[in-house]
């Protein structure tokens, strides 16, 4: 029964046990090979182990299977960005965002990569619109921050203006970890 395997894949995952998780998952997979929620978790799985480029053909499959939201497209983003696949990480970062303009992650990575792929310009415009949807989100302004205080092009560097970021970074924290 590919629901039994699949269950038990997921108790393995949740004590960390990604070998035999993914175990689990390919024997799910190898039983109902339609069944979306197994790509999303074998992809997870295969992140863990370090298999990032395997994990992408499985979030891709979850996606096309139509499992998950925004946060399965910002998972995949992520694992493409880890492999300086920009133009695709950038892709899925703006599918995220048609589903959560809130969401403060899709923002970081979005910005990140496009600063990657060197699109400075385009990365501060998405910092600068994340803060003005929600001027709280610490992870914007700490990434804003850096740029605005740390880049190599001084026409993108303002000091006083990475310093207001930090700050609201931190207060917007409670200046917790």
């Amino acid at each position: 029964n590919y629901i039994a395997h699949f269950g038990l894949g997921k108790c393995l995952a949740n004590r960390g046990e990604w070998s035999q998780a993914l175990d689990e998952y390919d024997r799910t997979l190898k039983l109902e090979r339609g069944y979306g929620a197994a790509h999303y978790a074998k992809a997870i799985a295969l992140e863990r182990l370090g298999r990032t480029a395997e994990a992408v053909d499985h979030y891709q499959n979850a996606i096309t299977l139509q499992v998950g939201g925004p946060t399965l497209r910002i998972q995949l983003a992520r694992a493409l960005l880890h492999l300086e696949r920009f133009d695709e990480a950038a892709t899925q970062f703006a599918d995220a965002l048609r589903f959560r303009l809130h969401w403060p992650d899709i923002y970081t990575g979005l910005g990140a990569t496009l600063f990657r792929r060197g699109a400075t310009d385009e990365a501060l415009e998405v910092y600068r619109q994340a803060l003005r949807r929600q001027p709280d989100m610490p992870q914007v302004n700490d990434r804003l921050a850096r740029i605005l205080a740390t880049h190599p092009e001084e026409k993108y560097r303002d000091p006083p203006q990475a310093v207001i970021l930090a700050e609201r970074a931190c207060r917007s924290t409670g200046r917790q970890d």
